[in-house]
């Protein structure tokens, strides 16, 4: 009869409950075509997510097979490509960081004599020949390229524009030479002589000294530095004047420049949100002019990694390109990929057409995925048209009484299931208690009538009668501790304990069944073991238990090893055998009551509630046990206890 109830109960709450609910619901949001839309979307995200995914994983993997080359036409969306050393420094493109050294006391006498000619004094032709002092007193490149800075820009204030000039070609000797104070001398006198340059005679002038900049940089011949940056908004305004030229193809240079420039400098803060694959790296920031910076690496055989920088706007068209974008759009929605910083910005500029901003990405910390209207009133009028919900509703409502159904049945195989275990276990324990009961009985009747032959046959009987005592005492402890723990009436006694003292002292009861059954077995106990708070009597009886079923499963490879560590907060204990193993699907349940491995029917005889009672025991000390596979075969049980967690 409670059992009717149950069903009755259960199919009123879970079938027809919902039904109403799911009918109710279907009719309003089938007048509510802003929710159908935002429902719409949300079906769609996960498509989205994986076609960039798709996208990343492949992009990807043709770094790991091609490093070096990239294929426009195949990936778009790469801006440029990288690499680092083993110590995480770029080599590619090569980057510059200031050193700061010490300058060399003549030459910090003779470059300060020529700065206060030049900016106090205002003499630049006495500046010039302090600075030509410099150069000869320089110890170092990073000295002479300073002084030769400085000797170009007094030249050009005296309008010794051919002088200056010469200097500069004098700088090109040093074109991976940081100054004293960190700035790049051939960047300076470049963007000093750029801007200097009269206009517009000298365009030409102007446009290859930029021109000679900047593919130096593309050719590495220049590092990128700090300053490489700024250099390039300040050449960009340069070519301000000439903008009715036809300059592009040096500006998309200058850009590139820019980017990647921007990247390196902000590759520490790349780092701080970067996700670590086996197979890739993922890094995603704002970078300093605001845009954000999306890039993927791939580590090296020789300890370094090659990388490329990702342009989300090429990627987002990809996406777009694919069927999941197509329908989308098809649908009256457009995308965009930007990093979490910029999420308010998104909203503030779109507005009530925004429909969803989520993660974009599975493996990209920081990478979020906007969608939004392209046309408002043609979404709504699509969903309205449409009338989706309806069928969504009725979908919807048919897999709730199919659950509701699935349930019903369910919970009924679970009762018979567990009647049939209950009558499976009350047979076994019947098998379990008469087989020691049997053999105490022989043993004793034989000693009683005394049909011995000699002394030590005589003790060999009262080891055997002793022995099965234990057994039979260990199993009935079984039972009445289970039935105690599942109905909460067992009650422990914590006590601070060293774990690898309770194994030790629970495997000298084995030791007879060692000897005589000739296993070899293996004891390994870290030293200096933190202590835990737990019963003694509780751990025992769960080691115990665990011991006696890896020699009673054991197979012809008599071997167990046990082992007891350590790891972080935790003390665990690994129990391992040679035995037939548990099969993997069943690893978890195995530790549920009456339940036992599908594998070891006619093998050995057992009552069920031995790994019950292990993970009653451990969970109840709030440790955790898990069963895993042991390589070369058999089976490791694994408990671990928690470090100075006193039960309350």
């Amino acid at each position: 009869m409670p059992g009717h109830r149950l069903r009755l109960t259960l199919f009123l709450g879970l079938i027809v409950g919902p039904a109403g609910i799911l009918t109710f619901l279907s009719l309003r949001a089938a007048l509510d075509e802003q929710r159908s839309a935002l429902a719409d979307v949300r079906v769609r995200v996960p498509a989205i997510r994986a076609q960039l995914d798709a996208r990343l994983a492949r992009i990807v993997d043709d770094l790991a097979t091609d490093p070096i080359q990239a294929d426009a036409s195949e990936h778009p969306e790469i801006m440029f490509r990288f690499s680092l050393d083993p110590q995480g420094h770029f080599t590619s493109p090569r980057v510059l960081h200031p050193a700061l050294p010490d300058r060399s006391p003549a030459f910090s006498t003779a470059i300060l004599r020529g700065q206060t000619l030049e900016f106090g004094e205002r003499a630049p032709l006495r500046a010039a020949e302090a600075y030509r002092h410099a150069i000869i007193a320089a110890q170092s490149p990073g000295e002479q390229a300073e002084a030769l800075n400085a000797l170009g820009r007094v030249l050009l204030a005296t309008r010794d524009t051919d002088g200056a000039f010469q200097t500069h070609q004098q700088l090109w000797d040093y074109p991976k030479t940081l100054d004293t104070d960190g700035a790049h001398p051939l960047t300076l006198s470049t963007l000093r002589l750029a801007q200097r340059i009269a206009v517009p005679s000298a365009a030409t002038g102007r446009i290859q000294l930029i021109q000679e900049w900047t593919a130096a940089v593309i050719a590495q011949d220049i590092p990128l530095h700090p300053g490489t940056l700024l250099a390039v908004s300040q050449l960009r305004k340069s070519l301000w004047p000439f903008r009715a030229q036809e300059k592009l193809e040096l500006l998309a240079d200058l850009d590139r420049v820019a980017r990647q420039a921007e990247f390196a400098m902000a590759y520490d803060h790349l780092l701080e949100t970067a996700i670590v694959r086996p197979e890739a790296t993922y890094l995603c920031c704002r970078g300093s002019t605001g845009a954000d910076l999306l890039a993927a690496a791939h580590a090296t055989e020789s300890g370094g990694a090659v990388g490329v920088r990702i342009d989300l706007q090429a990627l987002t068209d990809v996406i777009l390109a694919t069927d999941s974008g197509q329908a989308l759009r098809d649908a009256g929605f457009e995308i965009a990929l930007f990093g979490a910083d910029e999420t308010l910005e998104f909203e503030q500029r779109y507005g009530d057409d925004v429909r969803l901003v989520t993660t974009a990405s599975n493996f990209v910390y920081r990478l979020n995925l906007g969608i939004y209207s392209r046309d408002q009133p043609f979404v709504f009028e699509h969903y309205r048209n449409r009338n989706a919900l309806f069928v969504g509703g009725i979908g919807l409502l048919a897999a709730t009484i199919g659950l509701g159904l699935w349930v019903v049945i369910r919970e009924t195989t679970r009762e018979l299931e567990t009647a049939r275990l209950r009558a499976e276990f009350v047979a076994n324990v019947s098998h379990e208690l008469r087989t020691p009961l049997t053999t105490i009985r022989m043993y004793a009747e034989t000693l009683l009538l005394d049909r011995v032959s000699s002394d030590e046959e005589r003790h060999e009987y009262l080891r055997t009668v002793m022995r099965e005592a234990q057994r039979l005492s260990r199993m009935v402890g079984n039972i009445l501790d289970f039935s105690r723990l599942e109905s909460g009436r067992k009650d422990f006694d914590p006590i601070e304990l060293d774990l690898g003292q309770v194994v030790r002292d629970t495997l000298d009861e084995f030791e007879p069944v060692f000897d005589e059954q000739h296993f070899e077995v293996a004891v390994d106990v870290d030293n200096d073991l933190p202590v835990i708070h737990a019963d003694r009597e509780a751990l025992a009886t769960a080691v115990a238990n665990l011991v006696g079923n890896a020699v009673k499963y054991s197979s012809a490879e008599r071997e167990i090893d046990i082992r007891v560590y350590a790891v972080k907060a935790e003390v665990c204990v690994d129990i391992s055998d040679r035995g037939i193993g548990i099969p993997e699907t069943e690893r978890v349940v195995v530790f549920d009551k009456y339940r036992r491995a599908s594998n070891v029917a006619g093998r050995a005889t057992g009552t069920g509630l031995g790994l019950a009672l292990v993970a009653g025991i451990v969970t109840s000390h709030r440790g955790s046990v898990e069963v895993l596979a042991r390589d070369g075969g058999g089976t490791t049980v694994s408990m671990k206890f928690p470090i100075h967690k006193k039960l309350t």
